[in-house]
């Protein structure tokens, strides 16, 4: 799971992912609830700019996470972007990421 995090490339399986995720919401929530009880000004620049930057930091290992799983289940690891079309491409990227593993070998 720790092994090359920020590649769209390998494999991840389901139990691994799944707890990606879980670890991936969690730090969401902490950080969330780190600004709503700190009384951060929220409208500051600096902080508007450090919230993006995590964002898209997390978002990133989020999507990597996602590509080794789509391809530990067999599929090309740019499926992750069916994500971006709302509502049925969220659906089938989740049912993607349920998926068993499969033994098919991807080339890059």
């Amino acid at each position: 799971m720790k092994q090359n995090i920020f590649s769209f490339f390998g494999k991840l399986t389901r139990t691994a992912f799944w707890l990606t995720f879980l670890i991936y919401v969690l730090i969401v929530i902490a950080f969330l609830c780190g600004v709503f009880f700190s009384g951060i000004n929220v409208k500051s620049n600096t902080f508007i700019i450090s919230h993006v930057i995590f964002i898209l930091f997390m978002k990133y290992l989020l999507y990597a996470a996602g590509a080794k799983r789509i391809t530990d289940a067999g599929y090309p690891w740019y499926l992750i972007f069916l994500g971006l079309i709302p509502v049925f491409g969220n659906i089938a990227v989740i049912i993607l990421f349920c998926l068993p593993s499969s033994d098919i070998v991807l080339s890059k």
